[in-house]
């Protein structure tokens, strides 16, 4: 809301020099945040930031920092996080009674063969832990940022983790059969037929497909799908939508949707923040004002 050389927010509790606040190119959203597209804080409440003649601010507090209480996603977070640590455990264990050789060292099976699944199974609940308990703070933060970020890395290296330790449990049982075959006809299994080529190639064929998933979900921009501004998470959004919301809401959130991709990246992700049911004090007039101010 703006008065004279003022703008408001948190309903028109808080006020700010309008010259300064456009001189650096700040602006108020609905939610109560104030952005450049550099900087965010929160406005509201017992959040009273000051800004002063050079565009900083004092006492203030960053849009992702941890404000709101723990929520139903922290607390899955947390229990999947004691959860692989307990597997984390037992991988270590696990690694420690079946990666040692009682036998001689044969170069047809080597013992890092026996060492590998439990590798991917200490990765994978490496991964998964650090996962859930960044979990905690996407909830807990106003707008979503490096929280959400590191949670959505870190869950998507569980997968093909997940799927390289059960593929070398498969090949070390397999070699297991192999050479209980061995040791009572040593010429049963030949080293120069297809059955030998297959077995050399395939590992090859799925970890190219394993690590191009690996690569293909991890290497891209992360910065705007945290802030949701981009028009391929409007699908995941509708999705959302079907399973948390009712049906009085769709045209709001199709709305909320379409301004979020032609906004910035602080406002889409306020825009996708309404669309989930969490308090807040909203000055839509305010807001009007505010911009026709502006314009």
């Amino acid at each position: 809301m703006a008065d004279g050389g003022w703008l408001y927010s948190d309903g028109g509790r808080q006020r700010f020099n309008a010259t300064i606040l456009k001189q650096y190119g700040y602006v108020i959203y609905p939610n109560n945040t104030i952005s450049n597209y550099s900087s965010c804080v929160l406005a509201f409440g017992g959040y009273i930031p000051t800004v002063i003649g050079n565009g900083s601010w004092y006492n203030s507090t960053g849009c992702d920092t941890p404000v709101r209480p723990i929520r139903t996603r922290g607390i899955v977070g947390i229990v999947a996080a004691i959860i692989f640590g307990v597997l984390l455990v037992l991988s270590l264990v696990a690694l420690n009674k079946h990666g040692k050789s009682f036998l001689p060292a044969e170069k047809r099976f080597r013992l890092v063969g026996r060492r590998w699944p439990w590798y991917w199974c200490i990765i994978t609940t490496s991964v998964g832990m650090i996962s859930g308990f960044t979990a905690v703070d996407v909830d807990r933060v106003w707008v979503l940022g490096t929280a959400a970020i590191f949670h959505f890395i870190f869950y998507l290296v569980t997968l093909p983790a997940c799927l390289s330790a059960i593929w070398e449990m498969t090949r070390n049982w397999a070699s297991f059969e192999e050479r209980k075959g061995v040791d009572e006809d040593f010429t049963r299994y030949r080293q120069d037929d297809l059955r030998s080529k297959i077995e050399f190639y395939e590992p090859l064929l799925f970890y190219l497909f394993n690590f191009l998933s690996f690569f293909l979900s991890i290497l891209r921009a992360w910065n705007p799908i945290a802030r949701s501004n981009i028009p391929s998470n409007t699908g995941i959004y509708i999705l959302s939508w079907l399973f948390t919301r009712d049906s009085g809401h769709l045209g709001h959130l199709v709305f909320r949707l379409e301004r979020a991709k032609r906004g910035s990246g602080i406002a889409a992700s306020e825009e996708y923040s309404e669309c989930d049911p969490r308090p807040r004090d909203v000055n839509h007039a305010g807001q009007k004002i505010y911009r026709e101010t502006w314009d």
